[in-house]
């Protein structure tokens, strides 16, 4: 039956946000398929604040008037999410406490570093590498504004205190730590992912297409396997301190 009603409201929600634009249909598909497996495997509590995390930075995408739409296709839905899914099987196998508390730090994680990403853009201030203090256009991985840096806070600490509500405090206070952690874990990586250079319009891009060449770092390293590994290396490190704590 869970299984039932996580697929029912995934659909209902996914739907809606495929009908404005937000999800493509590999999106859709993707997002329904991890939002069953969360509901069936771990419960409600942890399939709402995966929508909070996702009604709350669609929302926030919208604040940028400057910014164009694009619809999240599985990949990306995949970067932010994945970690959720494998998680969510691994729970459902163990019930382990340790794996419930790494699937709300990776909810809160993917939170925190898209409210910095999406927040960050609407800075007066230039984007800065976070240990040379060098600018970097706006749009590009790897900078960060004061912005954008309290918005990973914030929802690192909004995540956190909802989580009060089934965890201890001090496993809240670990999901914060880490769930900030992340965020600026995926600004360091972003910092050496792959750039590109639109020559017809001379400005530096992260997206590929006609009259676009390499510019500088790791060519395999685009923006969603840089999600994907601040995600996963964060929740990774907080299970090593639980296994040796």
């Amino acid at each position: 039956m869970d299984f039932i009603i996580g697929f029912l409201l995934s659909a209902a929600i996914g739907g809606i946000a495929y009908k404005k634009q937000s999800l493509d249909f590999s999106g859709l598909v993707t997002a329904i398929a991890i939002g069953t497996v969360l509901y069936g495997f771990v419960g409600a509590f942890s399939f709402a604040m995966l929508m909070l995390f996702f009604i709350s930075s669609s929302l926030i995408s919208r604040l940028n008037p400057d910014k164009k739409s694009s619809r999240r296709s599985s990949i990306q839905v995949l970067a932010n999410g994945g970690m959720v899914g494998v998680l969510s099987v691994i729970y459902g196998l163990s019930q382990d406490r340790v794996v419930f508390i790494l699937i709300l730090t990776s909810i809160a994680i993917a939170a925190s570093d898209t409210w910095s990403g999406e927040i960050g853009r609407l800075s007066k201030s230039l984007p800065k590498i976070i240990f040379t203090n060098k600018i970097v256009p706006k749009g590009l991985s790897g900078g960060v504004t004061p912005l954008g840096f309290f918005a990973s806070f914030l929802a690192a600490g909004i995540f956190a205190v909802l989580s009060l509500s089934v965890v201890s405090p001090l496993d809240a206070v670990l999901i914060f730590v880490f769930a900030f952690f992340g965020g600026v874990l995926d600004s360091v990586l972003g910092i050496v992912q792959v750039k590109y250079k639109d020559i017809k319009n001379d400005v530096l891009t992260e997206k590929t297409g006609p009259n676009i060449v390499y510019h500088s770092g790791l060519r395999w390293l685009d923006n969603n396997l840089v999600n994907f590994l601040s995600n996963g290396g964060a929740v990774l490190l907080l299970m090593l301190i639980y296994f040796w704590a």
